[in-house]
């Protein structure tokens, strides 16, 4: 009788809570499996050949690898299906893109991956970035777009990456006239280390490192960088 009554009194409410943690625990959201195409350990995930971003890659990953794939764009949000805390959370993110048909980056392509401090974006086909594109990447030091198809770039692309301390650029096709003025001037005022930048064109201007030019003189020199001077060979400015 004693037994039934402590059962009875202060018993219930226990028995209650151990069925409702044990509920709990059997409610726990299940570890996302590796998607098709992708190689995944505890905190990296390599995925090779696949036609679009992967969804439900594991969570807390330190290190991201898309190469050889076949998806052209990176679109708004793309990353976006994985909690901020999830996704790039460690103290080491990295995210590789490289060798795949990827041509166009559109505005706030990387939103949610505010942890992300290395993205090495190259060896792609990649030739239009959009002015937004890297918004939202408050943590990232390292930029690498280099060997890509890129002939210019948005003004203001690098606005808001306040912890960058490099960016790599090279192996790019860059046409030199006055709508890479601003990078110009950007390479002459930035504490950035930023590794070499050629000309690809145009052809008088072929080789010849962006640091050397300078902006805004018009005197008839191949060594300017002015709308006067390019003009003639962009016959639309």
């Amino acid at each position: 009788m004693g037994w039934r009554l402590g059962f009875g009194g202060a018993g219930a409410p226990l028995l209650l809570l151990l069925l409702l943690a044990g509920q709990g625990a059997a409610r726990k959201p299940p570890k996302r499996k590796c998607p098709l195409g992708c190689t995944c350990t505890k905190d990296t995930a390599l995925c090779e050949k696949v036609k679009e971003i992967p969804r439900d890659l594991p969570q807390n990953l330190h290190y991201l690898s898309l190469i050889r794939s076949g998806f052209t764009e990176i679109l708004e949000g793309s990353f976006q299906q994985f909690p901020q805390s999830d996704l790039f959370a460690s103290p080491s993110h990295f995210s590789l893109i490289t060798y795949n048909s990827l041509e166009l980056i559109s505005d706030d392509a990387f939103a949610g991956l505010v942890h992300l401090k290395y993205l090495f974006i190259e060896q792609n086909r990649l030739e239009v970035i959009s002015k937004n594109a890297f918004r939202g990447l408050k943590s990232l030091l390292h930029l690498n777009l280099a060997n890509n198809n890129l002939q210019t770039l948005p003004r203001h692309l690098f606005r808001g990456l306040d912890a960058l301390t490099l960016v790599d650029l090279r192996g790019n096709a860059f046409h030199c006239d006055c709508k890479l003025k601003w990078l110009v001037e950007w390479l002459s005022q930035t504490n950035i280390l930023v590794e070499p930048v050629e000309c690809r064109s145009p052809a008088e201007l072929n080789r010849t490192s962006l640091s050397e030019l300078r902006p805004g003189d018009s005197t008839a020199s191949p060594q300017n960088l002015s709308c006067l001077i390019l003009s003639r060979n962009s016959p639309s400015l």
